[in-house]
């Protein structure tokens, strides 16, 4: 309902179309006091996906807010001195848009909180894997919220793959990020929509696509690619032909086998194959893209199909950790019980292994338990569709 007819796509700021919740809007007031504690002038935005979802009409627990002249490691240390000093609980979830979270019901729990020291963690910098800037994270009434302060980029050496970092404006921001449709800010503190790159446009037009050069976009975070994909399969959304292009760049497929963790790959996956619907898109995608074999591999080969996927939805219909499952069973089908030959960490024996095991917990790092599970499914699959169809 927010995507109605609008002029001037263009403009950086846009109408107010963001409805907020009571529970949103009393954390964002709670957000502009700790602000206003600050010894300077802090402009308060959200990014990213919570705004993306809140223009679609889609709900959002998930919050990143950016800051302009305060790292967000500074701003969560505010934050807990906030709490601490106004002796408010974070843990509580009623609240309305005007009055502070209901307690009053739980004696015990406040007492509970009082004991308790507001905390946050911190995430570093880690460059060597694509992420380039430091984040603290917290908890708040019910939200997980990331601070970080907007950015921008310059490239000093030889090479042009080390960033420095350095405080942005919302534009050089919105420009850094992944696709236009999450380069959106919500202004808390004018409660307005800012619109850097187009995004509003591409999401009415249901297009995948970079604020700046695609290959660009991937080489500084080549998990990007697949983020393009889980979008655009959630959301049946079209990458745009520049995009595609940049995807089957060599360049940008051997930065994603190199540059970017297993545990990160295989996060992205689970958020791929959350639902049979968006699970067979992604790997549609995935193979007409010859992206598969670049992210689920064995060292002695894989047989990846799609053949079967259309009937996981026969089974399963909500999100659960068993769509995920029967996703990557299905595609690891072909497989049955191979094995292949694993030198041992003493460097002189070697054990079989099941390859359909081996891809799943040590090639995308799921838990040992999924990889029991998709190995189980893959090689008692009659066994498996009996229990399915409760037979």
């Amino acid at each position: 309902h927010n995507l109605g007819p609008m002029s001037a796509l263009s403009a950086t700021v846009l109408p107010p179309s963001i409805i907020l919740t009571d529970s949103e809007a009393y954390l964002f007031s709670f957000l502009s006091k700790v602000a206003e504690s600050a010894s300077e002038r802090v402009v308060l935005r959200v990014a990213g996906g919570w705004v993306r979802d809140k223009v679609l009409g889609l709900d959002s627990d998930d919050i990143d807010i950016a800051l302009d002249t305060i790292s967000g490691v500074a701003f969560a240390e505010l934050c807990c001195s906030y709490l601490t000093s106004t002796s408010t609980s974070t843990s509580t979830s009623t609240y309305t848009s005007s009055s502070p979270p209901d307690t009053s019901s739980s004696p015990n729990t406040q007492q509970q909180d009082k004991k308790k020291k507001p905390k946050f963690a911190t995430i570093q910098s880690n460059p060597s894997q694509s992420k380039h800037l430091e984040t603290a994270t917290m908890n708040l009434f019910n939200y997980s919220i990331d601070f970080t302060n907007l950015r921008t980029e310059t490239y000093s050496d030889s090479t042009g793959r080390i960033p420095q970092i350095s405080f942005g404006t919302p534009e050089e921001d919105a420009s850094r990020r992944d696709f236009t449709v999450n380069s959106l800010f919500y202004n808390i503190t004018t409660s307005s929509l800012e619109d850097y790159t187009s995004g509003i446009s591409d999401l009415k037009s249901g297009i995948i696509r970079t604020p700046l050069s695609p290959k660009l976009t991937f080489l500084d975070d080549p998990l990007r690619v697949l983020r393009g994909i889980r979008f655009s399969s959630r959301f049946n959304f079209t990458l745009s032909p520049s995009l595609i292009t940049s995807i089957k760049d060599p360049e940008v497929r051997l930065a994603l086998s190199t540059k970017v963790s297993k545990e990160r790959v295989g996060k992205e996956l689970s958020g791929c194959f959350k639902t049979p619907e968006s699970g067979y898109q992604a790997f549609k995608l995935l193979t007409s893209l010859n992206l598969a074999s670049v992210i689920l591999t064995c060292p002695s080969g894989l047989t990846l199909s799609s053949s079967s996927l259309p009937h996981v939805s026969r089974y399963v219909t909500s999100e659960s950790v068993v769509v995920r499952l029967l996703i990557m069973s299905s595609i690891l089908l072909p497989n049955g019980g191979d094995v292949f030959e694993e030198l041992q960490k003493n460097g002189r024996t070697y054990k079989y292994r099941s390859k359909v095991h081996y891809c799943v917990r040590d090639g995308i790092k799921w838990k040992s338990s999924d990889a029991n599970d998709v190995q189980m499914l893959v090689e008692g699959v009659d066994e498996a569709v009996g229990l399915l169809k409760g037979g």
